[in-house]
């Protein structure tokens, strides 16, 4: 986790324009502060999701159907979690191309508007 002067990510607002539609999307993520934020997807493009905390936990139980855990990654240095072998495969594959350069699990909740509703 990053710590020092560096401003907050809630405080971190990018430039640029909304090339993808990203003023019709909000995210919601917690920042190395612990503190939850929420805003326009297009003014957080300078957020570096894989060093925050994911935004929800995930547990595990005897007897489930699906199959949580741990993937220790090479290219993060550290883990990321997973909640079904799917998952699991995707993080092998993104630690395992030379492209990626960092990756992480649950880094924000998504929302966007349909009518009233979000």
């Amino acid at each position: 986790m990053s710590t020092g002067l560096r401003r907050s990510a809630c405080e971190r607002v990018a430039t640029g324009g909304d090339d993808f539609g990203a003023t019709d999307f909000e995210i919601e993520f917690v920042d190395a502060a612990g503190s939850r934020c929420r805003g326009l997807l297009a003014q957080r493009w300078s957020v570096a999701f894989e060093e925050l905390p994911p935004i929800r936990g995930f547990g595990w139980s005897r007897g489930q159907k699906h199959f949580p855990g741990w993937w220790w990654s090479a290219t993060t240095d550290r883990h990321v979690g997973f909640e079904s072998w799917l998952e699991r495969d995707h993080a092998m594959r993104l630690d395992f191309d030379r492209e990626v350069t960092a990756f992480s699990s649950q880094p924000f909740w998504l929302y966007w508007q349909v009518g009233a509703r979000w």
